[in-house]
């Protein structure tokens, strides 16, 4: 079986290593470190360069109000039992006190990203306004009018395009961008923006493909300068050098059906999703664009009189806001992600049913519930656990069905009721899942990376790996410590 050998890894992947402990099993003082190692790492472009708890949360695949106790909370070996009780401070026949505490499909995610940040590439880099502006100017008309040319004149219409006022574009293409980064309402704008550079990115990737596979030369395809470096929406920034290589009518043809897709979705399905969010507002979109405000504070009385794909969001029961993460199939922590959205945010909304939500959030997550499509491209949802499994098994054909539970940190038993005919990916296994599935198209790696480090936390929490692998318990005093396919805390 081949095995990653440490001393032959390229040093970068090997940045956490040397804050990792073999004999010190994973505890919540570990998820402070990964955040500010991940922090240096970031590839974030708008400025702030930092995650906030909606980030980190949705990395360990934890709600973000569990996160706080989290971060003091012991390793699960230091408790003995899944109520997550410690008795060793607590007198005889006196109540346990109960704590959170890092299970062992916590400490895998965080051993994982320790030694290879980059795999916290799951959470795409934020553009700043300037490249999104740079990227939608040209669209930025009514729909179906000729393009746009090419100068700042633009500029003060930009805002309005992602629920925002007027004054806001000027903040948002200003040089400092930190400070609108790290405003928490800005969180479902910078979605938006990602969302716009990760669709517009997909379509080129796809049509350079294309190109390639008609155009170019042998010569050519084996020229590392002509391989894309990313894997994400920076391929945007990569655009001169990647088609350098194209002679001016080949190149003039890939101009024509890249703006003629990216002018398709802007107008078809974008402006289609400001138009109804418009609609619900009580105001066409026409006025929304040139006076630039969005605001609608009446109670929304009735449904009746909108379409449904132009019905108001409120906080109301019933409502897409409360039914967008079950139609999705998304955890909390995902949930809250995907949408930018914190906790007390959300808590406001159900306070108010009878309001409409903010409208950069509501031309979010209206778009996403029209556009499922396009959700793909910011959270990738796990698939057939079993076709996991057949994939792991060529790689490594001493893998078992049982195998996959203790490779993300659950029990052989869970691996067996995963990978049956129809099975789903149980909640606690969703990141781990997400970031297999997402990395196995490019490298065989992350599998061994992750089994290295379900590995190392088994001897941390003194386990003998090989007895793992054969079924052994992660936490021998417990009856079903890992044998539970939810964490009782995780809410998922």
């Amino acid at each position: 079986m081949r095995k990653p050998v440490a001393s032959t890894e390229k040093p970068e992947k090997r940045e956490g290593r040397g804050l990792l402990h073999p004999d010190t099993p994973i505890n919540g003082e570990y998820i402070n470190i990964l955040t500010a190692l991940l922090d240096t790492h970031s590839s974030t472009g708008d400025g702030s360069g930092r995650l906030v708890n909606a980030d980190v949360a949705y990395l360990l695949n934890v709600p973000v109000p569990m996160l706080s106790a989290l971060r003091k909370g012991p390793s699960s070996m230091h408790v003995n039992d899944r109520r997550i009780r410690q008795n060793s401070d607590v007198p005889k026949g006196a109540p346990a006190q109960n704590h959170k505490c890092i299970r062992p499909h916590h400490a895998i995610l965080i051993r994982l990203l320790l030694q290879h940040p980059e795999y916290a590439d799951i959470i795409p880099a934020r553009p700043t306004g300037f490249e999104v502006y740079e990227l939608i100017q040209a669209f930025m008309r009514p729909a179906g009018e000729p393009l746009n040319e090419p100068g700042p004149e633009q500029r003060r219409w930009f805002a309005q395009h992602f629920g925002r006022a007027l004054a806001t574009s000027y903040k948002m293409l200003s040089n400092d961008t930190t400070a609108l980064a790290n405003r928490s309402n800005s969180r479902p704008v910078s979605q938006l923006h990602t969302l716009i550079m990760m669709r517009f990115a997909a379509e080129f990737r796809e049509i350079l493909g294309r190109f390639r596979d008609l155009y170019m030369t042998p010569d050519q395809a084996q020229n590392a300068l002509t391989q894309p470096e990313s894997q994400g929406w920076e391929i945007l920034r990569e655009r001169d050098s990647l088609t350098d290589w194209m002679p001016d009518d080949v190149y003039a043809q890939f101009q024509d059906q890249l703006y003629s897709r990216w002018c398709d979705w802007w107008d078809n399905r974008y402006m289609k999703t400001l138009a109804n969010e418009a609609r619900s507002r009580d105001v066409s979109l026409g006025e929304v664009l040139k006076e630039g405000s969005w605001g609608n504070h009446d109670p929304v009385q009735s449904l009746k009189g909108y379409p449904p794909e132009a019905a108001p969001i409120t906080g109301e029961d019933g409502s897409l806001l409360t039914s967008f993460r079950q139609l999705n199939g998304l955890g909390s922590s995902e949930f809250a992600w995907v949408l930018g959205i914190s906790p007390k945010t959300m808590h406001m909304y159900r306070q108010r049913p009878e309001l409409r939500i903010d409208p950069s959030v509501s031309i979010l997550m209206r778009h996403l519930y029209q556009n499922p499509s396009d959700l793909n491209l910011l959270i990738h949802r796990p698939g057939s656990p079993r076709a996991l499994y057949e994939k792991i098994k060529v790689i490594d054909p001493t893998f078992e069905r049982g195998h996959l539970g203790i490779l993300v940190g659950s029990s052989a038993a869970a691996g067996h009721s995963m990978t049956s005919p129809d099975a789903e990916v149980k909640p606690i296994a969703h990141r781990a899942i997400t970031l297999l599935e997402k990395h196995l198209k490019v490298s065989d790696d992350i599998y061994w990376h992750m089994r290295a480090a379900t590995e190392a936390e088994a001897f941390a929490r003194g386990i003998d790996p090989k007895a793992l692998w054969e079924g052994a318990r992660w936490h021998p005093q417990s009856m079903d410590d890992d044998q539970n396919d939810q964490d009782p805390d995780d809410d998922e």
